[in-house]
């Protein structure tokens, strides 16, 4: 088990929010170093895939709500760690816990820090494969999110008060 540090574009950025496969996820339009640190733990075996579209590669990291243990019991995960990297703890040793009433929007600078780790594979008995595991984030540079159409009622719920955001009309 290792720790990785990938920085880049945030997108879909939900860490509070566990989606219909049971997962927190969000997309990570990785720098050039980060894409080369992708490509080299897919060198080792690491499953997660680098897709391209319009915006650029990207890659879709996830935290399950919970994991499956040997033993066949179930073992719940905790939401990953959000940090804003614009305010500094006073000692410098750290970033403040990000403010949950702000939606990370689209294309927010953030620094991902993922668990490469080695799973045995399902009905393959001694085969192994790895994979990665977003275990915290850092957003240093906030692109607010314009609208709260595209959040479910729990999203919004989870995040804060937004009874004040105004609803946006076409």
């Amino acid at each position: 088990m290792a720790f990785v540090i990938l920085t880049g574009k945030g997108k879909y950025v939900r860490p509070w929010h566990v989606n219909q496969w049971g997962k927190r996820d969000m997309v990570l339009y990785p720098d050039a170093a980060s894409l080369e640190k992708l490509r080299e733990l897919q060198g080792e075996g690491v499953k997660n895939e680098i897709k391209k579209d319009d915006d650029g590669w990207h890659v879709r990291l996830g935290r399950p709500a919970e994991i499956r243990l040997r033993n066949g019991t179930t073992k719940a995960l905790t939401e990953p760690l959000v940090w804003d990297g614009s305010r500094p703890l006073p000692d410098g040793s750290g970033f403040m816990p990000w403010d949950k009433s702000k939606m990370i929007g689209d294309s927010s600078d953030v620094a991902v820090k993922v668990e490469v780790y080695e799973h045995r594979i399902p009905n393959q008995p001694g085969k192994k494969a790895k994979a990665m595991r977003w275990e915290s984030l850092r957003v240093d540079n906030l692109v607010p999110v314009e609208g709260m159409e595209l959040y479910t009622e729990e999203e919004k719920k989870s995040s804060g008060d937004f009874a004040s955001v105004p609803k946006i009309t076409w």
